[in-house]
């Protein structure tokens, strides 16, 4: 997804950013949280098929997800794909926030540039891809 924003100034596009990265961070929180609680039922998941096994019981673990339009949808499935999944969403935001914290710091010699100048982003999957600075 792209879009446009108009700041007043570097040091506003900055706070922009740190609240973006405080945001983000509160939101990986919240995910690593998740995926401890699929990382436990996942083993508990795994420990049960092997119990199962000694009884020559064979547990299938695998569901595949039913594809509409490019979106994923898994019907009661087990801890391991969810894990799976939130462990792609917790790479992705992590690699956001390592984007922006880069950018960050970057930037951070702008501000001795002063008022006046006006920035305008165009971001792509919320990330700052091109910065318009207007003085």
């Amino acid at each position: 997804m792209s879009a446009i924003q108009e700041f007043g100034s570097i040091g506003e596009f900055l706070k922009k950013i740190e609240e973006d990265l405080d945001s983000l961070k509160k939101i990986m929180g919240t995910f690593i949280r998740r995926l401890e609680e699929a990382r436990v039922k996942a083993e508990n998941e795994k420990k049960l098929a092997e119990i199962f096994s000694k009884f020559g019981q064979e547990v299938k673990i695998e569901v595949k997800p039913i594809e509409i339009h490019g979106t994923k949808i898994y019907v009661n499935p087990p801890a391991g794909i969810e894990y799976s999944v939130l462990e792609s969403v917790i790479d992705k935001l992590n690699r956001r926030v390592q984007a922006l914290q880069a950018l960050h710091k970057g930037l951070e010699p702008l501000l001795s540039i002063g008022g006046g100048v006006r920035v305008t982003v165009i971001y792509e999957e919320g990330i700052p891809k091109t910065i318009i600075l207007r003085y």
